[in-house]
C-alpha cells in the first residue's frame, strides 16, 4: 500500500510524456492530433496528480477513524506506550468496588481484576475458587461448575500442620459439600462419605510448603496477556502507617526504569529485593504489577546484563492511581489477607 503514490505518479507521468511524444510526431508530420490524446493527457494528469495528493488523502482518511478502532491496532502489539507527561484525568477511573451483603454489616470488596474480599479475610478469585487461612490452616474450595437446585457443590481442600516439637503432623484433606451462600464460608452441608484425610507427618512433601503456596496450588498466579510500558511509574514510591508521634515506611518500591524496581515491603517476610516487572492495564487508571525474579550475570563471557523469570512471583499488586505522584496498592499478604496501602512519589 506504501507504494501506490508511487505508482499512480510514475503512470500518469509515463502517460503525459508518450502522448506529448506521439503529438509531437503528428505535429512533425502533418496529421491531425485527434481527440483520443487530448483524453489520454487529460487522465495522465489526473492519474499523476493522484499519486502526489494519495499520502494527504490517506491521512485525512485514517484522521477519521474511531479512537477505539486505533486503541485496538495499537494493542496487538501489547506493548503501549503511556507518556509520563500525559497530564492525569480521574474522571472514569476504575476503583474498588465495595457493597454490602447482609444486615450484619459484612463487606465484600471487588477489585479490578475481579477477585472479591470479604470481611478482609476470604477471598474468591476471579474464577470462584474460594481460599482463606484460619487457625485451622488453609482452605480452598472449588466449586464443581455445574448448576443445583440446593446451591453451589464445590470440593474444600484443606492443609494444616503443627511443627512443635512434641507434636510434628502434616495433614491434607478434602471433602465434598454444598453451600445456598458462597459468600460466606460459614454456611454449608457436608457429604462426609466423600470426606479423605492423607497424613503426611512422616514425609517431606509438604514440610517447606506454606499455607499461601498451598492455595496458590489451585489459584496460581498468571502471566499478563497484554503489557504496557511502565515508564509513568518510574519513581521511588513510598507507603508508610502513622503512628502517634511519627510514622513508619512499610513499603519502599523504586522504580529504576522500564525493567527493574527495588522493593522493600513490612507486610510480607522474606520478599525484599531485585525484580524485573510488568504492568497489566485493567482500566482506567488501574493497573496489576506482576513482579518476576531476577538473575544478574556478571560474567563477561556472557555478555553480563539480567535474566528473568518466565514466571511471575506469587504476590502481585494492583495499583489504583490517584494521581500523577500517588496510587493506592492492594496486595495479598503470607496470610492470604488483602493488604491496602496508599503510596507517594517521594
Amino acid at each position: 500500500m506504501k507504494y501506490i503514490s508511487l505508482i499512480l505518479f510514475i503512470v500518469g507521468f509515463l502517460m503525459i510524456l508518450m502522448s506529448l511524444i506521439l503529438i509531437l510526431i503528428k505535429t512533425a508530420k502533418g496529421i491531425k492530433i485527434g481527440i483520443l490524446l487530448v483524453i489520454v493527457v487529460i487522465i495522465g494528469v489526473i492519474v499523476l496528480g493522484s499519486g502526489v495528493e494519495y499520502d494527504k488523502i490517506q491521512k485525512i482518511v485514517l484522521s477519521k477513524i474511531p479512537s477505539k478502532f486505533k486503541t485496538s491496532v495499537s494493542n496487538n502489539n501489547s506493548k503501549t506506550e503511556i507518556s509520563k507527561n500525559k497530564p492525569f484525568d480521574a474522571n472514569g477511573s476504575v476503583v474498588p468496588k465495595v457493597s454490602t451483603l447482609n444486615s450484619f454489616g459484612d463487606k465484600m470488596t471487588i477489585d479490578a481484576d475481579g477477585s472479591k474480599t470479604i470481611n478482609d479475610n476470604i477471598r474468591i478469585s476471579s474464577n470462584n475458587i474460594r481460599h482463606f487461612i484460619d487457625n485451622d490452616g488453609a482452605k480452598v474450595d472449588v466449586p464443581d461448575g455445574k448448576k443445583y437446585t440446593d446451591g453451589i457443590h464445590y470440593t474444600e481442600y484443606a492443609f494444616s500442620k503443627d511443627d512443635n516439637v512434641f507434636d510434628y503432623s502434616i495433614y491434607v484433606s478434602s471433602e465434598n459439600m454444598s453451600t445456598n451462600n458462597y459468600n460466606n464460608q460459614n454456611e454449608y452441608k457436608e457429604d462426609a462419605s466423600s470426606a479423605k484425610t492423607e497424613d503426611h507427618s512422616g514425609d517431606k512433601s509438604y514440610e517447606a510448603m506454606s499455607y499461601l503456596d498451598f492455595i496458590r496450588r489451585f489459584v496460581p498466579i498468571k502471566t499478563p496477556k497484554n503489557t504496557i510500558s511502565g515508564d509513568f511509574l518510574i519513581g521511588n514510591w513510598v507507603g508508610a502507617e502513622q503512628q502517634i508521634l511519627n510514622s513508619q515506611m512499610t513499603i519502599d518500591m523504586n522504580i529504576n526504569d522500564g525493567q527493574t524496581l527495588d522493593l522493600h515491603c513490612k507486610y510480607i517476610p522474606n520478599i525484599d529485593s531485585t525484580y524485573g516487572y510488568k504492568v497489566e492495564e485493567l482500566g482506567k487508571n488501574a493497573y496489576k504489577l506482576y513482579l518476576y525474579n531476577m538473575t544478574a550475570r556478571a560474567d563477561s563471557n556472557n555478555g553480563g546484563g539480567a535474566v528473568f523469570s518466565d514466571e511471575p512471583i506469587n504476590t502481585t499488586f494492583i495499583l489504583y492511581m490517584k494521581s500523577k505522584n500517588s496510587f493506592d496498592a492492594v496486595f495479598t499478604n503470607n496470610e492470604d489477607k488483602r493488604i491496602f496501602v496508599s503510596m507517594t512519589r517521594s
